[in-house]
């Protein structure tokens, strides 16, 4: 399950794991929501009825993509966050792992807070 973030005039690329959260983004995909920034962390709204998964993780890898399940947030950590006690990135609660980018976190870096992001099922 492949899908494109995209933004103004650039983009990045995910795969989506085959676990239940998951599946559940896929399904409400296309979607679009806007940017909030936490340290090297972009996120945004997207509401979802999942629960959080037994292997949820706090601290990731940069480009690990996430799904916040208390604020409904699907969240892509690029780097350290305020909680960060490194360079990963630790993330503000539990969070369930839903994929992976395929490009590098570094693009992210182009979010600027408020700007719309889409998200779209790339075949």
């Amino acid at each position: 399950m492949r899908i494109r973030i995209s933004w103004n005039e650039d983009s990045v690329i995910g795969l989506l794991k085959e676990k239940p959260t998951a599946k559940a983004v896929w399904a409400a995909l296309p979607q679009q929501g806007e940017v909030q920034l936490w340290g090297d962390e972009a996120f945004f709204s997207l509401p979802l009825d999942v629960e959080l998964e037994a292997d949820a993780q706090q601290t990731v890898d940069a480009g690990t993509l996430c799904y916040w399940v208390e604020g409904q947030k699907f969240a892509m950590p690029f780097g350290p966050t305020p909680m960060s006690q490194d360079e990963h990135p630790t993330l503000v609660a539990p969070c369930n792992i839903v994929g992976k980018l395929e490009d590098s976190p570094e693009k992210l870096r182009q979010l600027k807070q408020g700007q719309t992001v889409y998200v779209e099922k790339i075949t």
